[in-house]
């Protein structure tokens, strides 16, 4: 069996965009709904997801993404939803606000430097932060009900870079490192 490295490509937040988004979970706990929520230091905003890379093309991955160059990106953690966006919820989120135009261009960037090195995952790029899966019925719609209501903001200094993680999946959840961070920014804000 060859070795493979489990890896995606995110942007980090601030520890500010942590402390909103960890008391949104607090708020959201109370409904004793099943969910597994995101532990925080695991908190980020996925670009691209690679799944399983050889440990051989590793290098040529993370060559090809030093090459993207774009302007710093404008945004904020804002709102909150569901996925899928109807009926039980799978996934709750806190979503984006600001240049999404800029945020979907560096993740096209990203998957268009990656082709031919890892396998395309098919999915369609929505911006969002991930708060938690959601395991089962159990006081859902109390949860979706308080999606609507709540409405968190934070706004996010300009992204000039994204961060090559690797992922090891464990009993508690997943456990993140990074393996480079990649700037980007060029021009003037």
């Amino acid at each position: 069996m060859s070795d493979t490295h489990r890896c995606f490509t995110a942007i980090e937040l601030t520890e500010d965009a942590l402390d909103t988004l960890t008391r949104v979970q607090d708020r959201l706990r109370r409904f004793d709904a099943d969910v597994r929520w995101v532990r925080r230091e695991t908190m980020h905003l996925t670009l691209k997801f690679f799944g399983d890379v050889e440990a051989a093309t590793l290098p040529k991955l993370t060559n090809t993404l030093r090459s993207i160059e774009l302007p710093a990106i404008e945004w904020e953690v804002a709102g909150l939803g569901q996925f899928p966006p109807r009926g039980n919820p799978r996934v709750v989120w806190a979503g984006t606000r600001g240049d999404t135009d800029a945020l979907l261009a560096l993740a096209d960037a990203i998957a268009t430097a990656s082709e031919g090195l890892v396998a395309p995952d098919g999915k369609p790029f929505r911006p969002h932060v991930t708060l938690g899966r959601v395991q089962g019925p159990r006081h859902a719609r109390e949860l979706v009900a308080a999606l609507a209501q709540l409405n968190p903001r934070v706004s996010l200094p300009p992204v000039r870079s994204f961060t090559l993680f690797e992922s090891e999946l464990r009993p508690e959840g997943p456990h993140y490192r990074a393996l480079e961070r990649f700037e980007f920014a060029r021009g003037t804000d």
